[in-house]
């Protein structure tokens, strides 16, 4: 992911992360069919991933490859 503000990183999205309204997401068909919409990474089925909840993953990432 690259945000507005230059920082980037990677948001790595595990199978127990996918969960309730998120578990489509375990079947590598759907989430390959991953694509950005109105500023969020969107899937079929009008499931969204925050744009704010992936950068606090990338910011927590990038803190600690700074340690």
């Amino acid at each position: 992911m690259r945000f507005a503000d230059g920082v980037s990183g990677v948001v790595r999205v595990k199978p127990e992360d996918c969960t309730g309204v998120l578990a489509p997401l375990r079947d590598p068909e759907v989430f390959r069919q991953a694509h950005v919409e109105h500023g969020a990474v969107t899937w079929p089925g009008e499931i969204d991933w925050a744009p704010e909840a992936m950068y606090r993953e990338v910011v927590k990432d990038v803190r600690r490859a700074g340690d």
